[in-house]
């Protein structure tokens, strides 16, 4: 692979994130032995209702011990993230490493108008998915 074919800014970011979540699962597989623990949800304190979050930390705890089912149940937000992230790595590794680098073939030749649309697409399943997650949180959330 030629120098100039490689292109580190594709890779970055989710190699950043990937190592942060690897960080907290790595974290979260001793939090029972840390001498500090998570606050209490604020939100869950003064409104009785569960917040978007609540449910992360047990979640992230049920994946550092190899319980995915009971990651998904505790939130299902986190849960998709996580899977998300080791997707959006892979993507990242197959367009890093890559031999053509031809706008044509890495979609640059795409209008703004098109990115644009994009964008209001992936903010509004985003948001839709944040709603549907908080929704199941108020219903489902194991207290």
């Amino acid at each position: 692979m030629s120098r100039r074919n490689f292109r580190p800014e594709t890779i970055v970011p989710p190699a950043v994130t990937a190592v942060v979540i690897g960080i907290l699962v790595i974290v979260g597989r001793f939090y029972e032995r840390l001498p500090i623990k998570a606050p209490q949800c604020s939100f869950l304190s003064l409104t009785g209702y569960p917040c978007v979050g609540c449910g992360a930390t047990r979640s992230i705890i049920a994946v550092s011990k190899g319980d995915w089912l009971k990651a998904l149940q505790f939130n299902p937000l986190i849960f998709l993230g996580l899977i998300s992230v080791g997707i959006w790595l892979v993507f990242a590794l197959v367009r890093t490493f890559r031999k053509s680098t031809t706008p044509e073939q890495t979609g640059a030749s795409s209008g703004t108008r098109s990115l644009k649309l994009s964008t209001r697409s992936v903010v509004a399943i985003v948001v839709l998915l944040i709603l549907a997650n908080w929704i199941y949180l108020l219903i489902y959330l194991p207290r």
